[in-house]
């Protein structure tokens, strides 16, 4: 995943799409990760960025 100055801004941003469009007239369906499990991969990411200790986004999401 690619990091860009823009992904921090729409973290935590109160809103939420729909397909409906997509899904009607092109028979489209999701198929990627829930956001409960990209949550990891996000922590990860950010604490690798800050140089913070790589591993960190598995802890946070309660692995052991």
């Amino acid at each position: 995943m690619e990091v860009t100055d823009e992904q921090g801004l729409t973290w935590g941003l109160n809103s939420k799409g729909f397909a409906r469009r997509a899904k009607k007239i092109l028979g489209w369906a999701p198929n990627g990760k829930s956001l409960k499990d990209e949550i990891p991969d996000i922590v990860s990411l950010e604490a690798e960025v800050l140089g913070l200790k790589i591993g960190y986004g598995e802890k946070a999401a309660g692995a052991k």
